[in-house]
């Protein structure tokens, strides 16, 4: 079975380090498991975002042994735009003429989707498959004569169910790639509460062709218990040696990270001697006018939060192992890794209870409705004060961590691909 994959948001992860977020592990996650399954498929990647991130993709994934595997449609391509394009601004520079038009004319060509897929790389692919972006239009031919079989992989549907958490370019972008399904695509989602959005959103689209692959959290997650090893990371980010709650998410109103703000400054008020902070990991995102007056207004506790910014996956255990709690108050998720990397590590965690966070986290964490600000305090009180309390918490979360693994993600796939071979 021949196998494309879109390997755009592994470039964008390349050139942004804050893009490096669960999309980017899930693409990255995918394309590892069908690797090792060599023997029941063949990947090759393309890059169709745009040339940059092509470039970008091609560099990452020849870069790394792993993805070095699987083959690369088309760098050559972006190499001669480039070349040329630096041609056709010296003739600019000098004179707008036919030349450069012709020039700028043939770099434009180059640099499509239908270059960067040019449709003869399709001709011997019986998968193409998307994790992120919507399918590019050289799809469309073989796809309706039925010799490609597309998968689109949708974590969430929240630009549409609430548009209100997005920027209006983003909603625009999702919604291009939702409507582009078509009755004879498929569609892999991490958990029942997206397949049911979609379900709502697209009811004429067949159920049966929604298959349900949960995500994981990665080996990089595991309990830290050496002390040299917290400190080292509590110095690289600039944290006091003192227990913290920590928050691992974009900065971004639907992460609720102002109600986890408030909560947490009402705690300290309560208890005016508590030796404890709030360290809130993640990259600035949109919309954060809110957050940031919310921020302000705890001036009076701007020594006890941490903000610190994007944090590598390397220093990310050590983070989680170290917190009293794990906080994820969203208004609404797909299924959501820190989560789940948090519980691999052994921590309590405390989610919110909607959307797909209580199939994520089971009975292992605690869930509470996240406009609950009080409900929240008084769990924040009593985790700080029982250690035996978050032992049992962290024992339950290893156990239900344990339930997800990227070995049986890439099982379930490929028994996917398999189940749209049959007419």
């Amino acid at each position: 079975m021949n196998v494309m994959i879109d390997a755009s948001v592994l470039g964008e992860g390349f050139l942004y380090p804050h893009a490096r977020t669960g999309v980017h592990r899930v693409a990255g996650n995918l394309i590892r498991q069908l690797l090792k399954a060599r023997e029941q498929c063949a990947v090759t990647l393309v890059a169709p975002a745009s040339p940059v991130v092509c470039q970008a993709a091609y560099a990452v994934t020849r870069a790394d042994p792993v993805f070095r595997r699987a083959a690369f449609v088309c760098p050559w391509r972006l190499h001669v735009a480039r070349q040329l394009r630096k041609v056709e601004q010296r003739l600019t520079r000098r004179a707008r003429g036919r030349a450069a038009d012709l020039l700028r004319r043939a770099v434009q060509r180059l640099e499509t989707a239908d270059a960067l897929i040019p449709p003869r790389a399709l001709d011997r692919m019986q998968i193409y498959h998307s994790p992120f972006y919507g399918f590019p239009s050289v799809t469309d031919a073989p796809a309706r004569a039925g010799r490609l079989r597309r998968f689109l992989h949708i974590h969430d549907m929240i630009p549409i169910v609430r548009p209100e958490f997005h920027p209006e370019p983003v909603r625009d972008s999702f919604r291009r790639a939702v409507d582009g399904l078509t009755p004879n695509d498929w569609v892999f989602t991490g958990c029942e509460n997206t397949k049911r959005d979609l379900q709502a959103y697209l009811p004429w689209f067949p159920p049966e062709r929604v298959v349900i692959v949960h995500n994981a959290a990665s080996e990089l997650f595991y309990p830290c218990p050496d002390p040299a090893r917290l400190a080292a990371v509590r110095t690289r980010y600039g944290l006091p040696e003192a227990p913290y709650l920590l928050s691992v998410a974009t900065l971004e109103p639907r992460k609720n990270l102002a109600h986890v703000v408030e909560a947490f400054t009402e705690l300290l008020r309560r208890q005016s001697g508590l030796a404890l902070n709030l360290v809130l990991v993640g990259a600035r995102g949109w919309m954060l006018d809110d957050f940031l007056q919310r921020l302000g207004a705890a001036r009076d506790f701007a020594d006890r939060i941490f903000l610190t910014g994007y944090v590598a996956d390397e220093d990310l255990a050590s983070l989680y192992s170290g917190a009293v709690a794990f906080l994820y108050m969203s208004h609404y998720e797909g299924f959501c890794l820190p989560p789940v990397e948090a519980m691999q590590c052994g921590v309590p965690v405390v989610v919110s209870n909607t959307s797909s966070l209580p199939e994520v986290v089971g009975d292992a964490g605690i869930m509470l409705d996240p406009r609950d600000r009080q409900g929240l305090v008084e769990v924040l009180a009593r985790l700080y004060a029982s250690p035996a309390w978050r032992a049992e918490l962290g024992r339950r979360s290893r156990a239900q961590a344990a339930t997800f693994s990227w070995e049986r993600f890439g099982r379930e796939t490929l028994a996917a691909y398999r189940r749209s071979e049959k007419p």
